[in-house]
């Protein structure tokens, strides 16, 4: 199976889980989205590398030449990685809490129609602190498209943070 470098090598701040000796981080995809359950998914790969251990790195990397969709071929950028601590999606709150949020949600847009402003300038629940912005590996869930579901360990059967 083809698989293509999604990200340049980054350094990354070693932490709890982060594995031993480990600073630098790749990530990889297929190229073409036949994967999983209904073959319509695409494959991921996260390689942990060790710094030190990087001979010479390529300037251009390699792209195959046949893809499943052009937008899969990643184009050259700078990422800036930065650990962000997530919080639950909403719908798996509580409903008092949720009722509590959505109150002060509601608070903060009164006062921004009463003092006249044109945008929507302070962090909401759902799409900043649940699904913060940018790309991210790790942290809750993104039941933003399709609803909270349950994700059992396919090697245990028991609630996924199990292993």
């Amino acid at each position: 199976m083809t698989t293509i470098a999604a990200t340049s090598p980054f350094l990354v701040r070693p932490n709890r889980t982060t594995p031993p000796d480990c600073d630098l981080l790749q990530v990889f995809w297929c190229p073409f989205a036949a994967h999983g359950e209904n073959r319509t998914g695409m494959l991921l790969d996260l390689r942990w590398r060790r710094s030190w251990e990087v001979v010479r790195a390529m300037a251009q990397p390699p792209v195959p030449e046949v893809v499943g969709f052009e937008g899969y071929v990643p184009e050259p950028c700078v990422l800036h990685p930065e650990q962000v601590v997530t919080y639950p999606f909403a719908g798996l709150l509580s409903e008092e809490l949720c009722a509590r949020i959505e109150a002060r949600e509601e608070a903060l847009e009164e006062e921004a129609e009463e003092a006249d402003a044109e945008e929507w300038d302070w962090p909401t629940y759902q799409f900043d602190l649940s699904i913060p912005p940018g790309w991210r590996a790790g942290g809750y869930a993104s039941w933003n498209l399709t609803d909270a579901a349950a994700t059992d360990c396919p090697a245990c059967a028991a609630r996924w943070n199990c292993c």
